[in-house]
């Protein structure tokens, strides 16, 4: 019991933390745009304020919901019997970012590739990362 009284009020203080910062660099942020577009100083202190409020409240929302952007993205999501095919599939790019989730994710994932040694490349690579065998390239 006082362990997870302990490992609760830890992870309150690094909430708290996490607010805190959150708050400085957001009103931080705020203020050097401003000084950057050559606001005058009358604006330097609601910039700090309004910048420190708008960043903790959306830490705040995040950390109640659970979630940053969308709710409906489910990056758990089993997607074993789904195929998905993605251009741009080298290592290194976007499109592999994209296949590898997807490939980790349980999808059998199809890339697109310009050159056979790339893909055969980038294929290996996924095959390690998801740990399956369903990648495969076209050109």
């Amino acid at each position: 019991s006082s362990t997870g009284s302990k490992s609760k009020q830890d992870t309150m203080e690094s909430a708290i933390a996490k607010a805190c910062a959150s708050a400085v660099a957001g009103g931080l942020l705020l203020h050097t745009c401003c000084s950057k577009a050559g606001a005058p100083a009358a604006v330097a202190v609601p910039s700090i304020v309004l910048g420190s409020l708008s960043s903790l409240l959306y830490f705040a929302r995040v950390w109640i919901q659970g979630y940053y952007f969308d709710s409906r993205c489910n990056i758990k999501a089993d997607l074993t019997d789904k195929v998905a095919v993605v251009t741009g599939g080298t290592q290194g790019g976007l499109g592999f970012a994209a296949a590898e989730i997807l490939a980790c994710m349980g999808a059998t994932v199809v890339l697109t590739v310009r050159s056979a040694a790339k893909g055969e490349e980038a294929a290996a690579a996924l095959t390690r990362a998801a740990g399956h065998d369903r990648i495969s390239f076209v050109l």
